[in-house]
């Protein structure tokens, strides 16, 4: 070893080394020091369920799951174990086995561990229950949590999420608010300005709106602008330089940054998210409808249009996005393989314009072999401004929740969007319209994972059109 730190020598002293690694988030490491600890004693379960959280960790799921259940069949007496399963189940989307392993977690630990693992527990039951929309089911099972340990931060939030997702406003902004309690939400707080709380007057003041969470946020949130300047305030905005030329036309008075910058002079500050709690929006009805509320380039838009009329020829022109951020928590349900849209493309009554941003080699070459499909160079698109643009031109927009889904809403093109099983808060539930997108029309997935049943609708949908001249693709 060169002089270096002698390796473990027995199952324990890898254990520990896996602990220590896994500590501190190196979970590749962690992996082998637990895989190398349970080859000298493969009967040690709680090593076992340490080596599926690092698994896990690592988006390694179904290996995950297998040596959770190793490790509960070892010691099934023991909850944690239990526990341990369930949560890898849900990160696997098996939720109906996740719920039966928590239930058996809490069979076996209530009345003996403390409230914090217990009020976890009951938290792990509710987003489980959400997960299978059993949202009304979910709400009781939070309270409790949140009776039990008031100080949980990621239940309260989900908490809030789950009321969202049932139209109960009032209840829960407030809850929804939590979210900035959280660690990775700390960023926000280096801007040196309080942050407003609705009451304060805004007259000649300036208040800084930060982008959070995902970019689709702040296509939705931008519409509470102009309520800001109608009473007095100077509007700031953080966002990425690919919004900034269709804010700068579309919201006219509001100063642009870069996420990083830091305007000076401020003196509120507000998570852009948190503007419906702070405007009071309890209902639907009280959510502002100024559709559109962002216009594109009229030169960038005329281009676009001539050159999809010149391919389309009379036929349905439509846009499409099939996947979002891949680093979205959720994308491995929000995404869809792009094979799975095939049936689309072997129509001939439509164009497909392609508005995806980081398709891969592979589904470029994909594209590449289908006739129906105008596939646009990287170059062509390299902002929001050019996305808006191009759906300029086009008849409809096909999409995943994902932000340009919420920029075609707030551009007032007609979208059809394509939501997994259990979808987001703001797509509500059992929904087929949008309360934040009036020209929203919503395909959600009937069974988990069932893509080519949407894909299947929407191809309906389209032979169904109406208002629009729709003729074989490529005829003259």
């Amino acid at each position: 070893m060169n002089g270096g730190p002698a390796l473990p020598q027995t199952a324990a002293q890898w254990g520990d080394l896996g602990n220590v690694l896994q500590r501190g988030g190196r979970h590749a490491e962690a992996i082998e020091a637990y895989r190398r600890g349970l080859a000298l004693q493969p009967d040690i379960a709680p090593m076992r369920s340490n080596l599926g959280n690092s698994l896990q960790a690592l988006g390694l799921f179904e290996e995950s799951v297998a040596e959770h259940r190793r490790a509960v069949a070892m010691r099934p007496e023991w909850g944690a174990l239990h526990g341990n399963l369930g949560a890898a189940l849900y990160r696997l989307g098996e939720m109906e086995e996740a719920l039966e392993a928590y239930g058996r977690a809490l069979a076996l630990q209530e009345g003996k561990a403390a409230p914090p693992p217990l009020a976890a527990l009951h938290s792990n039951i509710a987003a489980a229950l959400v997960g299978l929309n059993r949202h009304e089911e979910a709400i009781p099972v939070y309270e409790k949590s949140l009776a039990l340990c008031p100080e949980q931060t990621e239940a309260a939030w989900n908490y809030g999420l789950t009321l969202l997702s049932l139209g109960r406003f009032r209840e829960g902004w407030p809850f929804h608010e939590r979210r900035l309690e959280q660690g990775y939400k700390k960023v926000l707080e280096r801007v040196p300005a309080p942050m407003w709380d609705g009451e304060a007057s805004l007259r000649g003041k300036r208040i800084l709106l930060q982008a959070e969470q995902g970019w689709g946020d702040v296509f939705q949130m931008v519409r509470y602008l102009p309520i800001l300047q109608a009473a007095g305030a100077e509007c700031s905005l953080q966002a990425p330089p690919t919004f900034h030329d269709l804010f700068r036309r579309s919201l006219p008075g509001v100063e642009l940054y870069p996420v990083e910058e830091i305007p000076a002079s401020l003196n509120f500050r507000l998570p852009i998210t948190s503007l419906p709690a702070v405007l009071r929006t309890h209902s639907d009805a009280e959510i502002p409808k100024p559709i559109p509320y962002l216009t594109p380039d009229p030169e960038k838009a005329a281009a676009w249009r001539r050159r999809i009329d010149a391919v389309a020829q009379g036929c349905l022109r439509v846009g499409l996005v099939w996947k979002g951020n891949p680093e979205h928590p959720d994308d491995r349900n929000r995404s869809m393989p792009l094979e799975t849209t095939a049936p689309l493309f072997a129509r001939q009554d439509a164009l497909w314009v392609i508005l995806q941003k980081g398709e891969s080699i592979d589904e470029r070459a994909w594209l590449q072999r289908r006739a129906t499909v105008l596939l646009p160079e990287p170059e062509e698109i390299t902002s929001y401004d050019d996305t808006a643009a191009a759906m300029a031109g086009l008849d409809l927009i096909v999409s995943v929740d994902s932000s340009p889904a919420h920029l075609a809403g707030a551009l007032g093109k007609p979208l059809w969007l394509l939501l997994p099983f259990c979808a987001d808060w703001r797509w509500r539930i059992g929904r087929e319209d949008s309360a934040w997108y009036p020209t929203a029309r919503l395909f959600r997935q009937e069974r988990r994972r069932d893509w080519a049943g949407v894909v299947r609708r929407v191809g309906v949908g389209i032979g169904g059109s109406s208002g629009v001249r729709v003729r074989p693709f490529g005829a003259g």
